[in-house]
């Protein structure tokens, strides 16, 4: 079993491929780094009953859902309590508010519908709402002068050590490109920002003030790059996913990631990643090479 697994309890409505219920919880649990599994994901040939307690008292995260008041799924609420599973580690969901005496007085969290269910999901995860495609973020591009050497890290960090410095809290979505313009060889990061709490990103002056940080940064990081202002500009969120590659999606708490949270770009492709897990590790962005 992977130490991020989910485990998700709830009355069938479907394969898990096909129950609106299930991708709506797998979709948001996947959002928040974990891995969701559902009873009939168990891909073993074991005693299904055992494997079934098995992820109830070893998984990360047990979701349950009794909407439908299923035996079975009553059944897994009681043998949670009755191991003694920490109720942190339980999210007990239910649609309506008709909960059975037995367990009524647990905390449920009770949904209208399937929207209401993600938005409920992700205020309970503490996960910001994605960025959508009409928002803007902004490009910042380099010229890579001759003599460069790997310049990927040193960026993620420069940037990474700007939002610290603006203590930015919400979520963000990076991506970089290596592009040639005529003689020159440019090097480009672009950020989707938007702060927590409301949908309001980023505006003209934010930007300004992140790139009088971050320029500086780079430079002074001997990276062998210089700031080309005139290839940098604001972008749409839709432009930078049809054209460059991902480069990690992370949610921040006064400049620092709390969550890196689901996206396109793996830890082996992403040097923000990278600089991402160094910062959640406690490794700080001014002292690391």
């Amino acid at each position: 079993m992977k130490t991020n697994t989910a485990f998700v309890a709830m009355k069938f409505d479907g394969e898990h491929w096909s129950d609106k219920r299930y991708s709506v919880i797998s979709d948001v649990l996947k959002e928040a780094g974990y891995d969701p599994v559902r009873a009939d994901q168990i891909k073993s040939s074991g005693p299904v009953v055992e494997e079934v307690w098995d992820y109830l008292e070893n998984s990360s995260l047990v979701v349950i859902d009794d909407t439908g008041d299923s035996l079975s799924v009553a059944y897994e609420i009681g043998y949670c309590h009755g191991i003694k599973r920490p109720p942190e580690k339980i999210l007990l969901l239910k649609q309506g508010t008709e909960i059975p005496f037995n367990y009524r007085h647990f905390r449920h969290h009770c949904y209208k519908d399937l929207k209401n269910l993600r938005r409920l999901l992700r205020e309970r995860l503490d996960l910001s709402t994605p960025l959508s495609d009409d928002q803007f973020g902004y490009s910042f591009t380099f010229a890579v002068l001759p003599g460069a050497s790997i310049y990927g890290l040193k960026v993620a960090r420069c940037f990474l050590q700007s939002l610290q410095k603006l203590k930015f809290t919400g979520r963000g979505e990076f991506f970089a490109a290596n592009r040639q313009l005529g003689k020159d060889n440019l090097y480009t990061i672009s950020l989707g920002l938007k702060f927590a709490g409301n949908k309001s990103v980023p505006e003209g002056k934010w930007w300004m003030k992140f790139k009088e940080i971050v320029v500086p940064l780079v430079y002074s990081a001997d990276c062998n790059l210089e700031y080309a202002e005139e290839c940098s500009e604001f972008n749409a969120l839709s432009a930078m996913r049809a054209t460059m590659l991902p480069n990690g999606t992370a949610q921040f708490e006064n400049g620092l990631p709390s969550l890196v949270v689901g996206g396109d770009a793996s830890p082996e492709e992403s040097w923000f990643l990278t600089a991402f897990n160094e910062l959640l590790s406690g490794t700080s962005v001014e002292q690391t090479d």
